[in-house]
């Protein structure tokens, strides 16, 4: 089942809906963590700061080239890349790391690990 739901959240932030994922796939009670800030606590807190982020932005591309599901444990990790068009940032690309905690089909913590958002030439090519 785990194989599934991250197939499906995979599917849906590689088409750029931010919000519809974490309205589906967060627990409301989320822990969130960027490398070692402050957590980030609760499902609307997170919407609030997307919705902040959105509106700095003109366009977003995800790709998740690497995505492993581990059943047993109800983990999943991967590698996203994210390339951006920043109001006022110009193009911006992000490569990270994640690892999120699953129960009950949703996400209950997960952390993500990178060095800084840089600037980019192209954006990231996506899978035919």
């Amino acid at each position: 089942m785990l194989r599934e739901l991250a197939a499906q959240y995979k599917e849906l932030l590689e088409k750029g809906e931010t919000i519809a994922v974490i309205e589906q796939f967060y627990d409301d009670n989320i822990m969130q963590l960027e490398n070692d800030e402050d957590s980030i606590v609760g499902k609307q807190r997170l919407l609030e700061l997307e919705r902040q982020s959105l509106a700095k932005v003109n366009e977003l591309i995800f790709r998740i080239p690497t995505l492993v599901v581990d059943e047993a444990q109800q983990i999943v990790m991967g590698e996203m890349m994210v390339t951006f068009y920043h109001k006022t940032g110009g193009l911006r690309f992000l490569k990270e790391a994640f690892v999120q905690h699953w129960e009950n089909g949703k996400i209950v913590r997960q952390q993500f690990y990178y060095r800084g958002i840089r600037n980019a030439e192209s954006p990231a090519p996506k899978k035919p």
